[in-house]
């Protein structure tokens, strides 16, 4: 069974049902590509503003060599990042969902396309679904 199935089917034992409606569906997916685009943010102003929308004020984001708390820590993560990995991308595969939690594959690229790393990113929403409070990276 593929680990992202396992993961999904792990997620759906803890929380509960899967039932997301067409609409949820829809703005989770737009969470994903907003949560990745910001990787990408080079103008530190606009990707504070963009994590302050995506993030509740004390969200987390935690891989295995980081773990930040809040705007400024996350965007500082980023900057890290994109210091390190120049014109990087990072795109996601099979996004699973449940109401407040969301498991995809991602990857990334270098500025030439060549892969770089690959893994899963487990989301955790706010109650109502609208903001990140936290995304723990696997890799």
């Amino acid at each position: 069974m593929h680990t992202l199935t396992k993961l999904w089917l792990l997620t759906v034992l803890l929380v509960g049902s899967v039932a997301v409606s067409a609409d949820a569906v829809t703005d989770k997916r737009i969470l994903v590509d907003a949560y990745l685009a910001v990787w990408s943010e080079q103008d530190p102003n606009k990707r504070q503003a963009q994590l302050a929308q995506l993030f509740v004020v004390d969200g987390v984001h935690q891989s295995p060599t980081t773990h930040s708390v809040g705007y400024e820590a996350i965007g500082e993560e980023i900057e890290a990042f994109q210091q390190r990995f120049p014109g990087a991308s990072v795109t996601a595969t099979n996004l699973l969902m449940t109401k407040n939690h969301l498991v995809f594959n991602f990857s990334l690229t270098d500025a030439a396309g060549n892969p770089i790393v690959s893994g899963i990113d487990y989301v955790k929403l706010s109650v109502n679904g609208s903001k990140i409070e936290k995304v723990v990276g696997f890799y």
